[in-house]
């Protein structure tokens, strides 16, 4: 994980500038050796984040009786995971 990108990723985000942090991501993306997820450049996912939200909502919903202290999800995406 390169750190500093997910830090200027970060400001980005916190300010809503969405935009920005996808141009970022992408060009960061270009410059490293192929893998799975360069097919995904270019490409807009975001019309699938209302149903992934409401995925994640529900799942939610079905671990509070386990766990019933504070917790955090750690989610990892593959290009696989999405409609590419």
């Amino acid at each position: 994980m390169n750190v500093n990108l997910a830090d200027k990723l970060y400001e980005f985000l916190k300010h809503k500038k969405l935009d920005e942090a996808i141009a970022l991501a992408e060009q960061e993306l270009q410059e490293i050796p192929p893998t799975g997820f360069h097919k995904i450049l270019g490409n807009n996912l975001l019309h699938q984040a209302s149903a992934l939200a409401t995925y994640i909502k529900e799942f939610d919903k079905s671990t509070k009786a386990v766990l019933k202290k504070e917790h955090c999800y750690v989610c990892e995406v593959s290009c696989r995971d999405f409609d590419c």
